[in-house]
Formats: C-alpha cells, structure tokens, sequence
C-alpha cells in the first residue's frame, strides 16, 4: 500500500484569506489562547503536546497550502476526527485526539462552524495569520512519509518555525527545538535524526554548538518524494539513543566520499560504511569504536 496516498487529505482543500497574503493557523496564537484558558490548571508535558499536534495537523492536512488552495476558510469534517484519520497521522491514541480537539474548542482555538447542522468546525479568526514557511512544503508528500511519528512531526512543526527560509541553511541547536517542541532534548535529537533518516531534512554538522539544516528538495515539492523503504537509513548505528547519531553525508559529498557522525557532542568524518559500535566501560562510561582503529572515550 503506497502510504502516502493513503494519508492525503479527505477535507475540503481551501484557504482563508488575510488582506490577499496567504493565511493560516499561528501554532503561538494556539498556545497563547491555551494558556490564557488554562491558567488556573495549565497543560504541561503531553497534554499540551497533543492539543499543539492536534492543531497543527488539522491546520496543514487540511489542503491550505495546496496548490489548487481557494480563498474560502477551512472547514474540518467531524468524520474527519471520529473516523481515526488524526490517529492514523498523529500516532496518537482516538481518546487523546478526541481529548485534544475538546480542549482546543474550551479554548476557542476551533469552533462550530454558524448555522451548519452537521457538525462542522473551523478555526477561530483569532489563531488565523499571516503564514511563512508552512505555505513551501508539500505536506500532502511529508505527512505520507511521516505518518504514525507524532513527535517527528512537532520537532518538524519547531524547525520551520525557527527557520529564515526553508531551502536555505539555518543553525539550530537541540536545546531551542527542544523549548519550542515541548520535549527533552534528548526527544529533540531524535526527533531530527528520524527526520534526517527519513530524508525530510538534510544537515550540515559542525564541531560547535548546533547543526545547519534546511528542508530537502522533495519536501519542498522540487523533486519526487522517495518510497517509504528508501527512507531508512543505510548506515547502522548500534544504540543511537546513547549519544550517537546516524551517520549524514555532507553537503556537497558524493556517495563514495566522506559522512559527518556526530558523537555525545563531538563530530568526527569517516569513509561512508564505516562501522560504529557502542560498548559500556567498567566505570560504566560509553566507549565508541568508530572503524577498526578509532575508539572514543569520555572522561571525565
């Protein structure tokens, strides 16, 4: 089954105008009205995730930054919620997305749609602004790659947020992704390895404090999105949730040349097909063998 057909958009494909500048759902409106309706008792930890999740996934699967996008204002389909489509996209389970949609309507964020009897939602004119990178990517084409891998599709969600411009290099950190995706850093980093695995973003690694990135020409709608097995990573990493991170070619390198790895911090390049093995000391400190001659160790 060619999953990225499976999950493209069942809602009507439409956008909303805002003084003729493409328009579209402002994740800082969301969580500003959020806040405001929650002071009392505030989400925090995955309640907030998926209330942010939630929005954000019925904001770009709706078709408003399709090509063929009208000026009318989204509309969302109740069957769209109640027959598992946000499920199937988010990961999340139907009591959490039905959780996360009644919190956002208690905050004002979505409401029924005036004068229709069936149900309809919309989203309030209050989180609808101006859009930026959202209105580059072909979410029809990276939700069917991402489909199931909810915090990859936050992390995602923070990147652009943080970006100057999609297909241009920008420097992040795990720490800022992590503040403005509401994980750890360490769900941070593994967020953008699934992304860099899953070819959604290509980096640039460097020895400093965080990493260039920017969108792939695929996700940008420039080239043919790759089939779902071509996505996983050709280089195996053992335990990449300790500190190591797959191995990345480097902008501009070919196939056969070299690929930065970058380990607990520290990015070292190695012939493509390097092997890297993890073992634990007997001071229980992680011992790296990047290749038959390489070992590195922290100390302290």
């Amino acid at each position: 089954m060619d999953v990225s057909e499976s999950v493209r958009s069942t809602y009507p494909r439409s956008v909303s105008d805002l003084r003729g500048l493409p328009s579209g759902v402002s994740d800082e409106a969301v969580t500003q009205l959020i806040g405001a309706a929650f002071a009392r008792t505030p989400l925090v930890g995955e309640d907030l995730r998926d209330v942010r999740l939630v929005a954000f996934l019925l904001d770009v699967d709706s078709g408003r930054y399709a090509d063929n996008r009208i000026d009318n204002p989204v509309r969302i389909s109740p069957v769209g919620i109640a027959g598992g489509r946000l499920q199937l996209i988010s990961g999340l389970s139907l009591n959490r997305v039905q959780h996360a949609v009644a919190r956002l309507m208690e905050a004002g964020v979505i409401e029924r749609v005036p004068e229709d009897g069936g149900g309809w939602l919309q989203f309030s004119p209050g989180v609808i602004q101006a859009v930026g990178i959202n209105q580059y990517v072909d979410w029809a084409e990276v939700l069917g790659i991402l489909v199931g891998r909810g915090p990859a599709i936050s992390v995602l969600r923070a990147v652009l947020e943080l970006m100057s411009a999609p297909w241009e290099w920008s420097r992040l950190t795990y720490e800022l992704l992590a503040v403005r995706a509401c994980y750890s850093v360490g769900m941070a980093q593994r967020g953008i390895l699934q992304l860099m695995q899953l070819r959604v973003l290509e980096r640039i690694a460097h020895t400093g404090r965080g990493h260039d990135y920017r969108l792939s020409a695929w996700a940008l709608g420039r080239a043919r999105a790759p089939r779902v097995e071509d996505t996983v990573a050709s280089q195996q990493i053992v335990d990449a949730g300790t500190g190591a991170s797959p191995a990345t070619p480097v902008a501009g390198s070919t196939a056969t040349s070299t690929m930065a790895v970058e380990i607990g911090g520290l990015v070292v390049r190695v012939p493509v097909g390097t092997e890297i093995r993890m073992t634990i000391g007997p001071d229980g400190e992680p011992c790296y063998q990047v290749g038959p001659e390489l070992k590195i160790v922290r100390r302290a």
